[in-house]
């Protein structure tokens, strides 16, 4: 579910600085570095997930779960 929430809230032009202490429990302030290495690997593997068909199909199902 973490990458759905991910893909959900770059869709809907979140901050990525909001995303990061939300998920990951990093402070942006005292580790920028790290939390930004951390938010686009993530990002990087959920945007690679869509090319899985099952879950392509499980993140367009998101808004009728």
């Amino acid at each position: 579910m973490l990458y759905i929430f991910l893909l959900d809230r770059k869709e809907k032009g979140r901050d990525w600085r909001e995303t990061v202490p939300a998920f990951f429990g990093i402070d942006f302030n005292h580790q920028p570095e790290r939390a930004r290495r951390v938010y686009d690997s993530h990002l990087a593997r959920a945007n690679w997930l869509m090319n899985v068909p099952s879950f392509a199909l499980m993140y367009r199902m998101t808004p009728y779960l």
